[in-house]
């Protein structure tokens, strides 16, 4: 290579091979919905990557790209052809009684409840096929707050998460896909009669204690304004008290993105793991000399971090923050140096593989706590 060809190479470190085939993979992932872009995107990589340029490294890139799209093939939920015979999805369609339990709620912005019901049938009627999947109640000007496991009763007309076609914008339809949900109800207030039963399981029902606790200390006996209703935002993720108004200023003001929990806010749960560790330190000394300062402020940092997870209800973007967290706690403690590239490529497989399970789990163990209150 002539001395003029070299001045053009840009002074990037390359990337190891694992992160290649972790980006192969994440191009087959994407090439199950956007198959042109994800095959752009596969050829760029080949041609950026000299070692993807021998037969065997190309024929390799090429199956890890078609695993990728069969692990979305495999794991993404398939719409339903059609909903059971009881749920008439037109626009004229009556409202039906359903009965359904809830395993997921968050607090939306206006006052409004996001409520994830699964095994939705209609109420009295337990021979009936469910919905398939997941439904989405959107619930404005919520009677009461209800928590995981309860059951809810609901005058309603359902309704396809799919709704009319924006070219343009985020496709919400294919987003709501993902999370496994094909349905959708909509009331305000006492609309539909709704009727809560049953008890929260305990993980719910602290989180919410403590949130009911916090909002009581700030209101102290007058409704919570904006400023005040930022605490609760930040610490579980729960705009209910916040207007569109303040959310449309902060977004002039490039602020909203410090409401979306991730790696800030982590860092934060970070800075009382240096103080603990100065505690220890201060206290007693010797630990150092068998645990370094940094390996210690990590080793403080991750019961912080899973609380702080537990806390905000983990979204997505908190669980690929406290993912990076634990993989730089894994790899400090073993003294192997990584760069940044390492944590974020691994944080993407380590948040994909921990989405799934916290899905998996909350999925499980809200289908069996339901079938123990039916049975007793």
């Amino acid at each position: 290579m002539s001395r003029s060809s070299r001045a053009f190479l840009p002074p990037l470190q390359p990337l190891l091979l694992w992160q290649v085939w972790t980006l192969c993979w994440l191009c087959g992932l994407a090439a199950s919905r956007w198959f042109s872009a994800s095959l752009t995107a596969l050829l760029l990589l080949v041609l950026a990557d000299s070692r993807l340029r021998r037969p065997a490294r190309l024929l390799a890139a090429l199956l890890v790209c078609g695993a990728g799209w069969g692990t979305a093939m495999l794991l993404h939920p398939h719409r339903p052809d059609a909903p059971p015979q009881w749920a008439k999805i037109a626009h004229n369609a009556p409202p039906v009684r359903v009965i359904g339990t809830i395993s997921d709620v968050r607090g939306l912005p206006d006052r409004r409840l996001r409520v994830l019901l699964s095994a939705v049938r209609p109420a009295g009627d337990n021979a009936a096929a469910p919905l398939p999947g997941l439904t989405v109640w959107t619930w404005e000007q919520p009677l009461a707050r209800p928590g995981v496991g309860q059951q809810v009763e609901v005058t309603l007309r359902v309704r396809s998460s799919r709704g009319f076609g924006n070219p343009g914008v985020p496709d919400f339809g294919l987003w709501w896909e993902t999370q496994g949900v094909f349905w959708r109800l909509w009331s305000r207030g006492d609309m539909g009669d709704p009727h809560i039963s049953g008890n929260p399981d305990a993980s719910s029902r602290l989180r919410e204690n403590l949130r009911s606790r916090l909002e009581d200390l700030l209101r102290d006996g007058a409704p919570l304004t904006q400023a005040q209703a930022i605490i609760p935002a930040l610490l579980f993720g729960d705009r209910f008290h916040l207007n569109s108004v303040t959310l449309q200023h902060m977004a002039q003001a490039t602020l909203v993105h410090s409401l979306a929990l991730s790696g800030q806010h982590l860092a934060v749960a970070g800075l009382l793991a240096v103080l603990l560790a100065f505690g220890i330190g201060h206290v007693r000394p010797a630990v150092f000399l068998s645990i370094p300062r940094p390996k210690l402020i990590l080793l403080c940092a991750l019961p912080a971090a899973a609380v702080y997870l537990w806390l905000g209800n983990a979204p997505g973007s908190l669980v690929r923050a406290a993912c990076m967290l634990g993989l730089l706690a894994v790899w400090q403690w073993r003294d192997t140096p990584r760069t940044p590239e390492d944590m974020l490529l691994g944080a993407v497989l380590a948040a994909w593989l921990t989405v799934r399970l916290i899905r998996w789990f909350r999925d499980t163990y809200v289908e069996r706590s339901a079938e123990y209150e039916e049975g007793y």
